[in-house]
């Protein structure tokens, strides 16, 4: 562990003795961090690094008003496999919060194109959501034109691109 790891962790432990909590795994444990990771991961569902659907929230620091709940600006979703990649070397050290939310800017850097495929089919869903919600508002349920309009809705949803697979050859991805 690095010299800053110790202190982040110095620094989380008496953090967490105000709390009430005697170690991190009683304060993972309790309905505090539950209602704190579940408003997190509600609000930010992507992970910072790949861009994947968030599991875990890493702290970028262990001041008390980010434990407690008071501030969420430290808090960053992940999946696990950014989290675990993030918070270790490749020599299995285990490096401070600040350290981590690099790696994880690292692996985001990596993946931007994903991202922005990502944010182009959100975009796409959401649009096609309000269309929906304005058929089903105006009635349209009925008539020829309804049809018709609803069919090339769903024709254009269908042609949205899909979820990025992995070229086997370039080892980037691509959609499809």
């Amino acid at each position: 562990m690095t010299d800053q790891a110790k202190d982040a962790y110095f620094v989380r432990k008496c953090a967490l003795a105000l709390l009430g909590f005697k170690t991190y795994k009683a304060y993972l444990s309790s309905t505090l961090w539950g209602d704190i990771r579940r408003k997190v991961l509600t609000e930010m569902p992507r992970c910072r690094g790949c861009g994947g659907h968030a599991t875990s929230v890493h702290h970028n620091r262990y001041n008390l008003e980010d434990l407690d709940g008071r501030c969420f600006d430290h808090l960053i979703p992940v999946c696990g496999t950014c989290h675990s990649r993030a918070e270790f070397t490749k020599k299995g050290v285990k490096v401070d919060p600040k350290m981590a939310t690099n790696h994880l800017d690292g692996i985001r850097s990596s993946h931007q194109k994903d991202w922005q495929a990502q944010d182009r089919r959100e975009c796409w869903k959401y649009f096609f959501t309000v269309l929906t919600d304005i058929r089903i508002y105006l009635g349209m349920d009925e008539s020829f034109e309804a049809r018709t309009l609803v069919e090339r809705l769903d024709a254009a949803r269908e042609a949205l691109p899909k979820k990025p697979m992995k070229n086997r050859k370039k080892g980037k991805s691509d959609l499809r």
